[in-house]
């Protein structure tokens, strides 16, 4: 890796005018790798981690509430997942229970972004979409007795405590919720 980098330098330096000279003006191979060593270092620092050195892993448990259109609200835990900061993906998982004894359980893929650049805290907007299966309480089996697509979006704000811990309220809109509100909390790395 470091031939190929001396190597683009070079040409760089040949084609560009951009140089690798020292202050009497002549241009080595001395210069050369040392310009590289630098840029090395400048890349290991910015890819030997996220922001603050975390790893980016992050998982969480919350309360969550829906409305859906058919059944009325419905309340439950649910469970997140992701790797990423700025730009975050993962899996939630939702298990929602409604007056009307009827359980949904949602498992969405989801694609989050922070409005910060290179942020693990902040506000962030997300996209999901995955299974709903809904069942009559007591009688819940994989796969359903039925189910449907379910898609949304998220606008939320993550709170970051102590440079792990973090609380994280949102709300969302979509199918086959119309509309839902989301306390989590848990732990980033």
């Amino acid at each position: 890796m470091k031939r190929f980098l001396i190597f683009l330098l070079t040409v760089c330096v040949l084609v560009c005018g951009v140089s690798a000279q020292d202050e009497h003006g002549t241009m080595s191979i001395e210069n050369i790798e040392e310009e590289i060593s630098d840029l090395d270092n400048e890349s290991q620092e910015k890819t030997a981690g996220f922001a603050d050195g975390k790893s980016g892993f992050w998982f969480g448990f919350g309360g969550d509430t829906a409305m859906y259109s058919q059944y009325g609200f419905a309340f439950g835990p649910s469970f997140s997942i992701g790797f990423g900061t700025g730009m975050s993906i993962g899996i939630n998982a939702a298990w929602f229970f409604t007056k009307e004894e009827i359980d949904v359980l949602e498992i969405n893929v989801f694609f989050r972004i922070y409005f910060f650049k290179n942020a693990d805290n902040g506000p962030y907007i997300q996209i999901m979409a995955g299974p709903s299966l809904f069942n009559r309480s007591g009688d819940f089996s994989v796969p359903s007795n039925s189910g449907t697509i379910s898609a949304g979006a998220v606008f939320g704000w993550r709170f970051l405590l102590f440079n792990m811990w973090y609380i994280e309220p949102s709300i969302r809109g979509g199918y086959p919720f119309l509309f839902g509100a989301t306390v989590s909390t848990g732990i980033q790395f």
